[in-house]
């Protein structure tokens, strides 16, 4: 069945709305024990944005700066990592001021809410320029996989990023964190330029490239998330099982937040204020410790007395009585 162009533009751009806010909706509750994702999520959304315009604008930025021969050659060709590099740096800001970024689930949320709003901007840009009217005679179950496939696409792009630079971000060491940061650089460059070119590659016929793609990215995401969280799962028990032999936390501790799907349930304490508090604050705890292992130097001082800090509070909220969950 064909629609009209102005049928599938309006398609395009609602359901690129549905999905975006469908994702954050998810991300959010993903990480809803963070109260400041929502504000936060809103700069990297922009900034997500703000990627894709400039994007578009380096072409012309070139042309006006005379720009030609074999260097408008090399430019043309790096195009397609200008948005990696400059959602990289966005990510690096994070990091930097250290706004609710406690573990690398943390700056996935952030990266993919970044990657969400450079693919929105990306298919309003496409409307407008009526750039789908090559879809016109498409079946709108095709357009829908395209959206789909675009904005899921972006947002593994700077979510793996996020990932990758979370996990560095628990290491002191500044050549370990910058390893972390050429392989965030490479995983995100990776996807970017590989999923489009992955069905020639695979020789994979022109009517089942969508397929292939949209397939290729959902596997990738079902990878990502379940890396990311082992990973920090690892971490977050190895820490806390610590705690508890200290007496910092009672012994249910690290057999619930450790796990998401324990974390979240009510049981384990009732009040949903104060189980947010008490799950940011043990998580930040934990990974504050850990990052605290790799290093005795260069602002371990400081991160030593915040981990005092933590421990005080934690005491002042939690009992030392079992859990009746368990």
């Amino acid at each position: 069945m064909s629609i009209s162009m102005t049928t599938m533009s309006a398609l395009i751009l609602a359901q690129a709305v549905a999905l975006v806010w469908l994702v954050l909706v998810v991300l959010w509750w993903i990480d809803r024990y963070e109260e400041g994702l929502l504000a936060d999520a809103g700069v990297a959304f922009t900034w997500g944005g703000l990627v894709e315009v400039i994007f578009i604008l380096m072409p012309r930025l070139a042309g006006l700066t005379g720009v030609h021969g074999l260097s408008w050659f090399a430019l043309h060709h790096v195009t397609g990592l200008i948005p990696v590099i400059l959602q990289i740096v966005g990510l690096l800001a994070i990091v930097r001021l250290g706004r609710g970024a406690d573990g690398p689930v943390d700056l996935f949320v952030y990266g993919a809410v970044m990657g969400a709003g450079f693919g929105t901007l990306w298919l309003l840009v496409q409307v407008v320029l009526a750039h789908v009217s090559r879809m016109a005679n498409l079946s709108l179950a095709h357009v829908s996989g395209e959206v789909f496939l675009g904005l899921l696409w972006s947002m593994l792009v700077s979510g793996a990023a996020g990932a990758m630079l979370g996990f560095g971000r628990l290491r002191s060491s500044f050549v370990v964190r910058l390893l972390w940061l050429v392989g965030a650089f490479a995983i995100a460059a990776g996807i970017s330029l590989g999923i489009p070119r992955l069905a020639r590659w695979l020789d994979i016929p022109a009517r089942s490239s969508l397929a292939v793609e949209l397939g290729a990215v959902i596997v990738l995401v079902c990878v990502l998330l379940g890396l990311l969280y082992w990973g920090e799962r690892r971490i977050l028990r190895r820490e806390l099982e610590e705690e508890a032999e200290l007496g910092v936390v009672p012994g249910w501790v690290p057999e619930i937040v450790p796990f998401y799907v324990r974390r979240i349930r009510s049981r384990w304490w009732p009040e949903r204020r104060e189980r947010t508090v008490l799950a940011r604050l043990l998580s930040r705890l934990a990974f504050r410790k850990y990052s605290l292992r790799a290093h005795r130097r260069d602002g371990s001082e400081l991160a030593g007395l915040e981990i005092v800090k933590i421990r005080e509070h934690l005491r002042s909220i939690l009992a030392p009585s079992d859990n009746p969950e368990l």
